[in-house]
Protein backbone atom coordinates (compact mmCIF):
# COMPACT_ATOMS: atom_id res chain seq x y z
CA UNK A 1 0.00 0.00 0.00
CA UNK A 2 3.14 2.44 0.43
CA UNK A 3 4.09 2.03 -2.91
CA UNK A 4 0.40 2.60 -4.22
CA UNK A 5 0.07 5.75 -1.91
CA UNK A 6 1.99 8.03 -4.39
CA UNK A 7 0.25 6.69 -7.13
CA UNK A 8 -3.35 7.17 -6.64
CA UNK A 9 -5.28 9.78 -6.96
CA UNK A 10 -6.67 11.98 -3.85
CA UNK A 11 -10.15 9.76 -3.91
CA UNK A 12 -10.66 6.29 -4.23
CA UNK A 13 -13.70 4.45 -6.11
CA UNK A 14 -15.60 2.47 -3.39
CA UNK A 15 -19.02 2.03 -4.88
CA UNK A 16 -20.33 1.13 -8.35
CA UNK A 17 -24.14 2.02 -9.04
CA UNK A 18 -27.00 0.22 -11.01
CA UNK A 19 -25.15 0.97 -14.42
CA UNK A 20 -21.47 -0.49 -13.41
CA UNK A 21 -20.09 2.96 -13.00
CA UNK A 22 -18.36 4.44 -10.44
CA UNK A 23 -20.32 6.95 -8.10
CA UNK A 24 -18.86 6.99 -4.72
CA UNK A 25 -15.52 7.30 -3.78
CA UNK A 26 -13.50 7.95 -0.39
CA UNK A 27 -10.21 9.86 0.63
CA UNK A 28 -7.10 7.77 -0.37
CA UNK A 29 -6.28 6.87 2.86
CA UNK A 30 -9.56 5.01 3.98
CA UNK A 31 -9.79 3.26 0.22
CA UNK A 32 -6.27 1.98 1.34
CA UNK A 33 -7.17 0.49 4.43
CA UNK A 34 -10.92 -0.12 4.85
CA UNK A 35 -10.87 -3.23 2.62
CA UNK A 36 -7.57 -4.97 3.78
CA UNK A 37 -9.09 -3.97 7.34
CA UNK A 38 -12.15 -6.00 6.60
CA UNK A 39 -10.60 -8.62 5.18
CA UNK A 40 -8.26 -9.26 8.30
CA UNK A 41 -11.52 -9.14 10.69
CA UNK A 42 -13.69 -11.25 8.41
CA UNK A 43 -10.71 -13.95 8.33
CA UNK A 44 -10.40 -14.28 11.78
CA UNK A 45 -14.06 -14.05 12.53
CA UNK A 46 -14.39 -17.36 10.43
CA UNK A 47 -11.93 -19.14 11.66
CA UNK A 48 -12.95 -18.60 15.39
CA UNK A 49 -16.46 -18.82 14.52
CA UNK A 50 -16.45 -22.79 15.85
CA UNK A 51 -15.65 -21.29 19.07
CA UNK A 52 -17.36 -17.62 19.49
CA UNK A 53 -20.67 -19.11 18.19
CA UNK A 54 -22.74 -20.73 21.00
CA UNK A 55 -24.88 -22.79 18.76
CA UNK A 56 -21.40 -24.38 17.29
CA UNK A 57 -19.30 -25.05 20.02
CA UNK A 58 -20.93 -28.17 21.09
CA UNK A 59 -18.75 -31.32 18.95
CA UNK A 60 -21.87 -32.37 17.18
CA UNK A 61 -22.18 -29.08 15.03
CA UNK A 62 -18.33 -29.00 14.35
CA UNK A 63 -18.18 -31.47 12.13
CA UNK A 64 -15.45 -32.64 9.52
CA UNK A 65 -18.61 -31.46 6.68
CA UNK A 66 -19.56 -27.79 8.71
CA UNK A 67 -15.66 -27.39 9.29
CA UNK A 68 -14.77 -27.55 5.19
CA UNK A 69 -17.65 -25.70 4.97
CA UNK A 70 -16.19 -22.95 6.86
CA UNK A 71 -12.59 -23.19 5.58
CA UNK A 72 -14.22 -22.31 1.64
CA UNK A 73 -16.54 -19.72 2.77
CA UNK A 74 -13.50 -18.07 4.39
CA UNK A 75 -11.33 -18.47 1.21
CA UNK A 76 -13.40 -17.56 -0.79
CA UNK A 77 -14.88 -14.03 1.15
CA UNK A 78 -11.21 -13.84 1.66
CA UNK A 79 -10.34 -13.74 -1.80
CA UNK A 80 -13.24 -11.73 -2.86
CA UNK A 81 -12.45 -9.31 -0.56
CA UNK A 82 -9.13 -8.89 -1.80
CA UNK A 83 -10.70 -9.18 -5.66
CA UNK A 84 -12.63 -6.07 -4.51
CA UNK A 85 -9.63 -4.25 -3.20
CA UNK A 86 -8.09 -4.87 -6.24
CA UNK A 87 -10.54 -3.32 -8.58
CA UNK A 88 -10.85 -0.63 -6.17
CA UNK A 89 -7.49 0.29 -7.13
CA UNK A 90 -7.75 -0.47 -10.40
CA UNK A 91 -10.52 1.85 -10.91
CA UNK A 92 -8.49 4.48 -9.08
CA UNK A 93 -5.30 4.07 -11.50
CA UNK A 94 -7.16 3.94 -14.65
CA UNK A 95 -10.36 5.41 -15.20
CA UNK A 96 -10.75 4.10 -18.86
CA UNK A 97 -11.18 -0.25 -17.15
CA UNK A 98 -14.48 -0.92 -16.81
CA UNK A 99 -14.23 -2.35 -13.25
CA UNK A 100 -17.95 -2.36 -12.75
CA UNK A 101 -18.10 -5.91 -15.15
CA UNK A 102 -15.16 -7.26 -13.60
CA UNK A 103 -17.16 -7.01 -9.96
CA UNK A 104 -19.92 -8.36 -10.83
CA UNK A 105 -17.89 -10.79 -12.15
CA UNK A 106 -16.30 -11.09 -9.22
CA UNK A 107 -19.83 -11.58 -7.27
CA UNK A 108 -21.44 -14.27 -9.26
CA UNK A 109 -17.99 -16.28 -9.00
CA UNK A 110 -18.34 -16.07 -5.58
CA UNK A 111 -21.65 -16.86 -5.14
CA UNK A 112 -21.22 -19.57 -7.43
CA UNK A 113 -18.61 -21.71 -5.39
CA UNK A 114 -20.35 -20.73 -2.17
CA UNK A 115 -23.73 -21.96 -3.11
CA UNK A 116 -22.01 -25.85 -3.53
CA UNK A 117 -21.20 -25.28 0.43
CA UNK A 118 -24.40 -23.73 1.43
CA UNK A 119 -25.81 -27.10 2.79
CA UNK A 120 -22.79 -28.66 5.17
CA UNK A 121 -23.02 -25.27 7.07
CA UNK A 122 -24.68 -25.74 10.47
CA UNK A 123 -26.37 -23.24 12.20
CA UNK A 124 -25.11 -20.40 14.19
CA UNK A 125 -25.38 -16.52 13.73
CA UNK A 126 -22.83 -15.32 11.34
CA UNK A 127 -22.60 -17.33 8.21
CA UNK A 128 -25.47 -18.17 5.76
CA UNK A 129 -29.19 -17.41 5.40
CA UNK A 130 -29.72 -15.97 8.89
CA UNK A 131 -34.01 -15.59 9.20
CA UNK A 132 -36.37 -15.77 12.25
CA UNK A 133 -37.02 -19.30 11.46
CA UNK A 134 -33.85 -20.83 10.41
CA UNK A 135 -32.21 -19.24 13.70
CA UNK A 136 -35.38 -20.67 15.42
CA UNK A 137 -35.49 -24.28 14.01
CA UNK A 138 -32.44 -26.80 12.58
CA UNK A 139 -34.44 -28.55 10.73
CA UNK A 140 -35.34 -25.24 8.69
CA UNK A 141 -31.62 -24.07 8.70
CA UNK A 142 -30.80 -27.33 6.77
CA UNK A 143 -34.24 -27.17 4.76
CA UNK A 144 -33.57 -23.84 3.55
CA UNK A 145 -29.58 -23.91 2.83
CA UNK A 146 -29.87 -27.42 0.93
CA UNK A 147 -32.15 -25.57 -1.16
CA UNK A 148 -30.86 -22.39 -1.92
CA UNK A 149 -27.25 -23.89 -2.70
CA UNK A 150 -28.49 -25.56 -5.93
CA UNK A 151 -29.97 -21.94 -6.83
CA UNK A 152 -27.57 -19.82 -6.14
CA UNK A 153 -24.86 -22.11 -8.17
CA UNK A 154 -27.37 -22.51 -11.40
CA UNK A 155 -28.36 -18.72 -11.01
CA UNK A 156 -25.02 -17.77 -11.10
CA UNK A 157 -23.98 -19.62 -14.20
CA UNK A 158 -27.14 -18.21 -15.77
CA UNK A 159 -26.27 -14.42 -15.17
CA UNK A 160 -22.50 -15.27 -15.91
CA UNK A 161 -23.89 -16.87 -19.95
CA UNK A 162 -26.28 -14.02 -19.83
CA UNK A 163 -23.98 -11.30 -19.29
CA UNK A 164 -22.83 -11.77 -23.07
CA UNK A 165 -25.96 -10.86 -24.29
CA UNK A 166 -27.10 -8.39 -22.01
CA UNK A 167 -26.21 -4.71 -22.39
CA UNK A 168 -26.16 -4.15 -18.29
CA UNK A 169 -26.08 -6.94 -15.71
CA UNK A 170 -25.58 -5.20 -13.02
CA UNK A 171 -29.46 -4.17 -12.73
CA UNK A 172 -30.52 -8.27 -13.41
CA UNK A 173 -27.85 -9.54 -11.04
CA UNK A 174 -28.82 -7.03 -7.69
CA UNK A 175 -32.51 -8.04 -8.68
CA UNK A 176 -31.63 -11.66 -8.62
CA UNK A 177 -30.50 -10.97 -5.06
CA UNK A 178 -33.27 -9.26 -4.19
CA UNK A 179 -35.43 -12.28 -5.30
CA UNK A 180 -33.71 -14.72 -3.61
CA UNK A 181 -33.71 -12.75 -0.30
CA UNK A 182 -37.04 -12.84 -0.51
CA UNK A 183 -37.09 -17.09 -1.77
CA UNK A 184 -35.29 -17.30 1.47
CA UNK A 185 -37.52 -15.68 4.01
CA UNK A 186 -40.93 -17.06 2.48
CA UNK A 187 -39.66 -20.55 2.21
CA UNK A 188 -37.83 -20.25 5.44
CA UNK A 189 -41.23 -19.30 7.35
CA UNK A 190 -43.13 -21.87 4.75
CA UNK A 191 -41.48 -24.55 5.83
CA UNK A 192 -41.29 -23.51 9.64
CA UNK A 193 -45.00 -23.63 10.24
CA UNK A 194 -45.09 -26.48 8.07
CA UNK A 195 -42.33 -28.83 10.37
CA UNK A 196 -44.38 -27.34 13.39
CA UNK A 197 -47.49 -28.53 12.60
CA UNK A 198 -46.34 -32.08 12.20
CA UNK A 199 -46.78 -34.66 14.68
CA UNK A 200 -43.73 -35.38 16.65
CA UNK A 201 -42.91 -38.30 17.94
Amino acid sequence: MAVLWHKLPERIPIHWGWNGQVDGWSPRWFGLLFLPVVNIVAYLLMTFLPFIDPRMRSDNRVSTGNLMALSTVRLVLTAFVAFLFAMQMLAALDPMVDSGILVINGVLVTFLIMGNFLGNLKPNRFVGIRTPWTLKNDETWRATHRNAGPLIVYGSLALLILQFFVRNITPVVLGGVILLALWAVGYSWWYFHQWASRPKP
